[in-house]
This record gives structure tokens, C-alpha cells and sequence, in this order.
């Protein structure tokens, strides 16, 4: 469930028009296979947590759509983290 929040916020990123539906297009290919790697993942409290990379996955998202690296925060709580994109 966690993963589906994190994948609507970055579809949310790509506001579709006409002109850039290709883009749109794109864009959702790439939340579909962020949302799978980030699934792939074990990221809740407990042995064998993965939260970090979970972050991980969504800070190159938004670094390698023109986030900046100073605009981002994986913020460590427990044993597991949240990000924040500003």
C-alpha cells in the first residue's frame, strides 16, 4: 500500500496534456516499474527491513527527473526511513 502513495505522488509529477502525452506515456511506464522494484522490496519494521532502499529507488526518480540533490532528505526513523522532496 505504502509503494501505491509513493507511485500516485510521482504520477502526480507529470501533469497530462495533449502536447506532452507521449511524455505522460513515459512517465507512466516509469511509475509502473518503480512501483514493481519498490514492491520487490521489504520495507516495513523488522528483520530484513529495506527502507532505505525503497528511498533510494525514489530519490533517483525524482534526482533523474530535475530534482536537485539539496531538494531531497531520506530522513532514518527506527529502523525504517521517510523522504522528504521540497
Amino acid at each position: 500500500m505504502r509503494a501505491c502513495h509513493f507511485a500516485a505522488s510521482i504520477l502526480a509529477l507529470a501533469p497530462i496534456t495533449a502536447a506532452n502525452a507521449q511524455d505522460s506515456s513515459d512517465a507512466v511506464d516509469q511509475v509502473i516499474e518503480l512501483t514493481k522494484q519498490s514492491m520487490a522490496l521489504r520495507s516495513v519494521q523488522g528483520d530484513g527491513n529495506e527502507t532505505d532502499k525503497v528511498a533510494a529507488l525514489f530519490r533517483g526518480a525524482l534526482l533523474e527527473g530535475g530534482w536537485s540533490d539539496s531538494e531531497i532528505e531520506v530522513v532514518p526513523f527506527e529502523d525504517t526511513a521517510y523522504l522528504i522532496a521540497t
